[in-house]
Order: structure tokens, then sequence, then C-alpha cells
């Protein structure tokens, strides 16, 4: 009987140092939900931050990659190498990296496909923000080039918990951009333009504009207020997916003639107004209706439905030309 006491004490023992042993290297990798890290030794030095150049037949360069000695909680962007302006960012250069904040440039005209994919949130305290810090105007940002997962901001839609929260060089400082209001003097919108623009709570697009594209406002979760112009045509693939705070409602233009699949995708808003399209209007597709759906005031209408299929969740919009008809409650 002394051996198996003796026995069961030698592994409570064991059991109790190896627990020991385990609590403490958890206790060195802070993370939260979402892949967000909150363990920033803010009082030691600076990282050693280094980039991977190409040079471009333009003359202009490329970061390919990035290198850091450690976790940086912010990274700037170069505007120049050696001379020459950077103006593009290669696929997949971030992928899979840890920071907090980023500073680009406005020499910046393109950044390529998954440049930001994988980015886990690496910050000074708790708060789950993400920072963009843009050093050129509005004007500039629309014109660089997006992909699938290279637009910096999308790195809160890649943590769960994270707000991306969008500056514009102001002077010698920042300003916070939470009304977006699209300059003059574009006819579209460019894919992934805006996505992910958590804190912007209002969006006027203005006359002129005749394409949103693709992604351009997926993510902007905190919009209240939404003005599309008379003279927009097309709104594209899940352009506003996942879009607006609850209970919202806006208005879609008669001169909409083309709405690509899932340009609404899971989007919060209670209220679609179709203003009369006329005849040509195709079909479009609603995926994951809002369980609060209501009712959607529709002018001059032969027929307007929803079509549920229970299996995926899918429903179709289909237009005529005269009557008056609502949306029923997608349940």
């Amino acid at each position: 009987m002394k051996f198996f006491y003796r026995y069961r004490v030698l592994l409570c023992i064991v059991a109790v140092a190896m627990t020991a042993v385990l609590v403490s290297a958890l206790s060195s990798c802070s993370f939260s939900g979402g892949g967000t890290d909150t363990s920033v030794d803010t009082t030691a030095a600076e990282p050693v931050i280094t980039f991977d150049f190409e040079l471009k037949d333009d003359g202009t360069y490329m970061i390919t990659d990035y290198h850091c000695d450690r976790n940086a909680y912010k990274i700037t962007i170069p505007a120049e190498h050696e001379g020459k302006p950077v103006t593009e960012i290669d696929s997949a250069a971030f992928m899979n990296e840890y920071f907090g904040e980023i500073v680009i440039p406005a020499s910046i005209k393109k950044i390529g496909e998954n440049a930001f994919d994988g980015v886990r949130l690496y910050t000074k305290d708790s708060s789950s923000d993400f920072r963009v810090y843009y050093d050129g105007t509005l004007e500039e940002w629309m014109q660089i080039e997006f992909y699938n997962n290279s637009n910096p901001m999308s790195v809160s839609s890649l943590n769960y918990d994270a707000c991306s929260h969008f500056y514009l060089r102001s002077g010698d400082d920042y300003r916070e951009l939470t009304e977006l209001n699209i300059p003059q003097g574009f006819s579209s919108i460019g894919e992934y333009q805006f996505v992910s623009f958590n804190a912007v709570t209002k969006i006027v697009i203005p006359e002129g504009v005749e394409e949103v594209g693709g992604y351009a406002f997926r993510f902007c979760t905190s919009v209240e207020e939404l003005s599309l112009p008379a003279s927009l045509e097309t709104i594209g693939l899940y352009s506003f997916s996942q879009f607006g705070v609850q209970d919202f409602s806006f208005t879609v233009p008669a001169t909409v003639r083309y709405i690509e699949p899932f340009a609404f995708n899971l989007s919060r808003f209670s209220e679609l107004i179709f203003e009369d399209p006329g005849d040509g209007w195709a079909a479009f597709s609603f995926i994951g209706c809002p369980s609060d759906w209501k009712t959607v005031e529709l002018d001059s209408y032969q027929y307007s439905y929803f079509f549920d299929s229970p299996e995926d969740n899918i429903s179709d919009l289909v237009y005529g030309t005269t009557g008056e008809y609502y949306l029923r409650r997608c349940d």
C-alpha cells in the first residue's frame, strides 16, 4: 500500500510541475480572439525593419518582401529607394506578418494580390484597433490598384474582433476619416477600394459615378447613411456585402441596370427602396437574408418577390414593369 501511495504522490507532484510549466508558457503569448496579439513591450528598443526591392521597367521600385528582427507594432512603407519612387507592393509581401499600424506613401500606385493576407493584429493595448495612415489625398487613394486581400484595411476582416481606422495626411498630422465623400471626377470606384473602412458612418457617392466595383465597400460595418447618384448603372459583386449598421435604409436609383451576385450579401439594412427602373431589368441574388428583414417599398412593378431556397438560403429578386408589390419577409 505504501508503494502505491508513494507512486500516487509522485504522479501528483509531476502533474503540478507540468501544469506550472504550461501556464508559464501560455502566459507569454497574450493572444485575444481573432488572432490579436497584445503583448507589445513598449519599453524595448525599436525593431529593425528592412525591405527587399525590385527595380521595375518604368524605373520605379516594387517592395517584394519585408523583414523584421521581431514583431513590429508600426510599419512605414518608404516612398523612395535609392533616389527612385516606390510605386508598388508585390503580392504576398506582408503575408502572415504581425503589426498594428502601417503608413502608406502617396507614391504607391498598385498593391498586389494577398499582400496583406493572413496579417495578425499586433497592438499596444487590448483595443483591437488596426490603423492605416495614408500620406496622400483621397483622390490619390482612389487611384491605387487593389486586389483580393491587398488593401491594408482588410486586416480587420482577417481578425475577428478588430476594427480598421483610416487616416489621411492633414498638414503635419493625420485626421481620421469617418465620413466618406467620394471626390468628383471619377466614373467608377475600383474593386476593394474602401473595403473594411469600419469607422466610416456616412458615404456619399457623387453624380458622375457609373460603377461601383466588386467588394468596394464590403465590411463597412458602421455606415448609417448611404447616398447613391442618379448616374449609377452597375453595382458590383459583393460591393455592399456585410455592410452598414442594423436597420437603416437606402434607395437604389432607377438608372441602375446591373446588380451583380451577392452585392448585398449578409448586409444588415432593414429596407431597400428601388426607384422604378423601367424595362430590361435583370434578376440578382441575396444570400444569407437578415433575420429581421422587412418589406421593401417598390413602385410600378408587375411582380417582385423572393424565391426562397432553404438549402443555401439564396433569394433572387425578380423585376417587372407595372403595379406595386412588396418583398415578403425572409424568415
